[in-house]
């Protein structure tokens, strides 16, 4: 989201609590994005993340390209640090397609992939579409589907988001999320594989100026183990 200009960066972080004992989730972000041309949009994002008693870093780039006014694509990479529950590295692409005579309905189909310090990878395949109910309103429906190795379980979750808003005013994001989940690191040496999950949240982004504002997401998620409540507060400016 460039916010209309050239560009933004946005600082902040976030907590979360987790039920059955666990430790606190704490995180601290920095992400931003920038106009090479007319065509192409640049992405970058470092975050810190406390999880399961450990601590990570997260690194990742990314760029959007125009083709069309009917077609674009992004890509993107990202590594970590030497944490246990990070993917060693993560790629992601997608491209994006205009149809009807306002080109008010965008359908997306992509994939990725992320690689464990362990010997486990996880494969994606995504389709979406995003339907824009005039000037104010969006409507976002999409599936994810995930294989993962070893052990070749395959699962998908399904996902549902209602957008109100402008740019320079403000957007308000209710999104939802059920389905399972294929493999995820709650240890060193403990991972839970093929799981049920249900996630809400709600994004608030609510300009204060012109150029810069707030950004405030509170999510619940829900999965076997345990559940987290949680807050990210971020704090941009728009170039």
């Amino acid at each position: 989201m460039l916010g209309g200009g050239q560009g933004y960066i946005e600082l902040g972080g976030g907590h979360s609590s987790l039920t059955q004992g666990n430790p606190s989730w704490t995180d601290a972000y920095m992400r931003g994005a920038m106009a090479l041309s007319e065509s192409n949009v640049l992405h970058t994002e470092i975050s810190r993340q406390d999880r399961y008693g450990d601590t990570g870093w997260y690194f990742s780039g990314g760029l959007t390209h125009v083709f069309t006014e009917n077609w674009y694509a992004d890509g993107f990479v990202g590594f970590s640090s030497r944490c246990f529950f990070l993917p060693k590295y993560r790629t992601d692409g997608f491209i994006h397609r205009k149809l009807l005579p306002h080109k008010q309905l965008v359908l997306t189909v992509g994939g990725g992939n992320d690689k464990y310090k362990d010997i486990h990878s996880d494969y994606r395949l995504n389709t979406e579409a995003d339907y824009y109910l005039g000037p104010s309103w969006i409507l976002q429906s999409g599936i994810t589907f995930t294989h993962s190795d070893p052990g070749s379980t395959t699962v998908h979750a399904q996902y549902f988001a209602v957008s109100e808003g402008q740019n320079k005013r403000h957007y308000i994001v209710l999104r939802g999320e059920y389905g399972r989940e294929a493999y995820e690191l709650i240890g060193p040496a403990t991972a839970l594989i093929n799981f049920p999950l249900h996630d809400v949240s709600v994004t608030w982004r609510q300009w204060i100026a012109p150029s810069w504002g707030i950004n405030l997401t509170v999510e619940r998620y829900n999965e076997p183990i345990f559940n987290r409540t949680g807050a990210t507060l971020g704090f941009f400016l728009d170039f």
